[in-house]
């Protein structure tokens, strides 16, 4: 392939094989401005995976997966059903070779599901799999993480304008308080995966953005970029969906 991809980008800095000769290049030049690329990488990984383990211990059994990228040995599902074996979780991305091997892996599962969903033009309640998917009388947990810096302003706002009563959106995002370096972060993502990046924000920006929002890290120390992560609960209503507006 002639053009990188974010989610192959992300699987070159997590170590992986599946990704493509412009993928690595991509990748050496983003350390150029993002030296510890990798490690916040894995970190968010991590994050992932320990969040989906606590959530379902406490009895969660719903879960959403925002941009979930290529399949990795810990999926969100494979995690859940390890403390909640009723668990069901549907999986949103709109890379091509995502959705191919996520298909092929996912083909004869009853409890997860994978829709092509690009965020910057689909609200996730308006996808007929959510609604048929899982149980509206429940809880879900929907994962964005390593997503909202790939999103612009507006498709995060539609994103939370969507998000259905009780639930609970857990964030993990590339943060960073000092401008210059960000600019120049999204200055060659911009350059690299043109369609798929949207800008790096700080502490403040995140909390605007997202109203209520309770972030575990709130600061780095000032002089690069780190991991923010947190969440942002949606109260219950009397409907089984509801808008959360601004």
């Amino acid at each position: 392939m002639s053009a990188a991809s974010s989610a192959r980008m992300q699987e070159v800095l997590l170590g992986g094989v599946q990704h493509y000769r412009a993928d690595r290049a991509a990748c050496q030049a983003l350390l150029e401005v993002l030296p510890h690329a990798a490690a916040l990488a894995a970190r968010s990984r991590s994050f992932l995976e320990d969040t989906v383990c606590r959530l379902a211990r406490a009895d969660t059994t719903q879960f959403v997966e925002l941009g979930c990228g290529l399949p990795r040995r810990d999926n969100v599902h494979t995690i859940a059903r390890r403390w909640q074996p009723d668990a069901r979780t549907l999986y949103l991305d709109n890379d091509p070779v995502v959705l191919a091997h996520a298909y092929a892996e996912l083909e004869e599962s009853e409890q997860e599901a994978v829709t092509d969903a690009d965020l910057n033009r689909t609200a996730v309640l308006d996808l007929p799999l959510w609604r048929s998917h899982f149980d509206p009388g429940r809880p879900v947990d929907i994962l964005a993480v390593g997503l909202l810096e790939h999103l612009p302003d507006e498709s995060v706002d539609t994103l939370i304008c969507s998000l259905p009563a009780a639930s609970t959106l857990t964030v993990s995002a590339l943060a960073c308080e000092n401008a210059p370096r960000a600019a120049a972060i999204d200055e060659i993502m911009h350059q690299l995966t043109p369609e798929a990046w949207g800008r790096v924000r700080d502490a403040a920006s995140l909390s605007a953005l997202l109203p209520g929002l309770c972030l575990h890290h709130p600061v780095g120390d000032g002089s690069g970029p780190y991991l923010a992560t947190g969440t942002l609960r949606i109260p219950p209503t009397s409907g089984p969906y509801a808008e959360h507006g601004r």
